[in-house]
């Protein structure tokens, strides 16, 4: 071999030197994502990273929607992905990509975003019927705007005799089984008018512009208010949903009927109260003017005369 072709056969080893390099390099790399899962409230801010040995990469990161791979915008380079003020729409499965050099992109294991949003304060309504007022009469507790779509609303009775609590009707869990009720709220959403309902528990779906909102409904039906001895407090509590920390209530209190008896002798006793007013009134104004005729008597008798004597003289 020459000394020229042995130049040339070095040159080439030299050149082809940091490909194998970096082929033993990436055939070694190993990927990882923290935390795997991660599980955060509506407007707080997501934090994971991506973990690997090289020394020179490319990182991008995606997230998984179905078959498709959505890349991050802003994300190149980055071995940290942060995202603030999560919202619903963020929920979903986030991956690292890093490129090596001559090597398929590697992926990590995945980071699942979990996004949770409390439901709102129950909003109790009374549900009159309309046809027939004196009918039975039911309250309804609404809850809405919760993620992801599991809570348990239930309903606790107290009386004000014995002060003891005790739950009635139903509890009411929000599953596919339910049934589902389309009604549109407005804009303010502030009322929701809804027929009687024979159902104890229903879902509610209201479609606006800004999407589908999903609401719980439970009903309790009021015993008659004649067979209502004493107050009875009605609190219907939200609860068992992942975004609480403790219990959301709401409170309403049936009172007991007016008793008509007792209103018709209250009614009787202002009566008489009026006619004892009214007879002393009487009373006191012929006093008053028997005394005035007292105070001014009338002067001098017939066939009297007091007045000053005149002595006539006879004339002769």
């Amino acid at each position: 071999m020459t000394v020229i072709q042995y130049l040339c056969a070095l040159l080439l080893i030299s050149s082809s030197l940091p490909a194998l390099l970096w082929m033993v390099t990436a055939e070694g790399l190993k990927v990882s994502q923290w935390p795997p899962s991660l599980t955060v409230v509506r407007g707080q801010s997501a934090n994971m990273s991506c973990q690997f040995e090289a020394t020179s990469y490319g990182v991008d990161w995606f997230k998984r929607d179905g078959v498709k791979k959505v890349r991050i915008p802003n994300s190149a380079g980055q071995t940290s992905l942060v995202i603030t003020e999560v919202c619903t729409e963020d929920a979903g499965v986030y991956y690292c990509e890093v490129n090596v050099l001559h090597r398929d992109p590697e992926l990590g294991n995945g980071t699942e975003l979990i996004v949770l949003v409390p439901p709102s304060t129950p909003q109790l309504l009374l549900q009159v019927p309309s046809e027939n007022p004196t009918g039975q009469w039911a309250l309804l507790c609404v809850t809405g705007g919760f993620h992801p779509k599991h809570l348990t609303l239930t309903w606790i009775g107290k009386n004000a005799e014995d002060s003891s609590h005790h739950f009635v009707g139903h509890s009411c869990t929000l599953h596919p089984a339910l049934p589902q009720v389309d009604q549109s709220l407005g804009q303010s959403g502030a009322k929701i008018s809804i027929p009687i309902w024979r159902e104890d528990c229903f879902q509610l779906t209201n479609s606006s512009r800004n999407g589908t909102s999903v609401y719980l409904v439970s009903v309790l039906y009021l015993p008659p208010r004649l067979s209502v001895k004493s107050r009875v407090t009605y609190t219907c509590s939200v609860q068992n949903h992942p975004a609480l920390d403790s219990a959301l209530t709401a409170s309403f209190s049936w009172d007991a009927a007016p008793n008509e008896v007792i209103g018709c002798l209250n009614i009787l006793k202002i009566c008489v109260l009026c006619g004892i007013a009214l007879v002393s009134c009487i009373a006191a104004l012929t006093s008053l003017c028997m005394k005035k005729g007292t105070l001014n008597p009338k002067h001098g008798n017939k066939g009297e005369n007091n007045g000053p004597s005149v002595e006539r003289k006879q004339r002769i």
